[in-house]
């Protein structure tokens, strides 16, 4: 049976989201903010002792997972139902 929303820039895994839609500019988005995350964590290597590094390396992984977990939790769940 065909649908209507078949073909017109829909992929075949979702075919109810646009190609390029809101889930591929949120990944850019993901992937441009963990590259400002690296060169910030970089030059602050330079600049403070080990200890106070991999504290905040760890505070920010610890927020990063408080953040995301609202928005991974379904995604997750809906994945491995199918």
């Amino acid at each position: 049976m065909a649908s209507s929303k078949e073909g017109a820039g829909m992929d075949d895994q979702h075919p109810t989201t646009p190609a390029g839609g809101p889930v591929r500019h949120a990944g850019v988005l993901g992937a441009l903010i963990a590259l400002w995350a690296a060169a910030a964590f970089a030059v602050a290597a330079h600049s403070a002792d080990a200890v106070a590094r991999w504290g905040g390396a760890v505070w920010v992984f610890i927020l990063t997972w408080i953040i995301l977990m609202p928005v991974l939790t379904p995604w997750l769940r809906a994945r491995s139902r199918a």
